[in-house]
């Protein structure tokens, strides 16, 4: 019941797991210019990103479950994002991969064994990121 980002690291290293949020009123879990392992991590109920991914982080995520929310994953601003077992429910957006900030690059994120149910729209990409979803280049 955080009426802003329930977890904020910035320009960090380090693991966050076990772990659910709920009633966050902004992003979930923001990560800027960080280098963090999420595991075993449940989101509920996000006022605006499930998962925010940005600044050059690099992230390594495994058994993710983001549940109603406005966008699940947005991994931006050359940042690097690979996760395995992914499942992301009632979402307007799943996963996002863009540019923000004109100083950095295009981003990555690579998922394998994921699973979207009812989202609006499965991917939203643009300035070169790229989405992979097991193996394969989302065009």
């Amino acid at each position: 019941d955080n009426k802003s980002d329930s977890f904020d690291s910035d320009f960090c290293s380090g693991t966050l797991s076990n772990s659910s949020f709920k009633n966050n009123g902004n992003d979930g879990i923001d990560l800027s210019g960080s280098n963090v392992s999420l595991k075993n991590l449940i989101i509920n109920n996000t006022g605006d990103k499930a998962i925010s991914i940005g600044e050059s982080s690099i992230v390594d995520a495994k058994n993710i479950q983001i549940l109603n929310s406005i966008t699940g994953i947005a991994c931006k601003d050359n940042s690097h994002a690979k996760i395995n077992e992914l499942n992301i429910e009632n979402t307007e957006t799943a996963i996002s991969a863009f540019i923000k900030k004109s100083e950095y690059g295009p981003s990555k994120i690579e998922i394998d064994r994921s699973n979207f149910i009812n989202c609006q729209r499965k991917f939203n990409f643009s300035d070169n990121s790229e989405i992979i979803i097991d193996s394969r280049l989302i065009e």
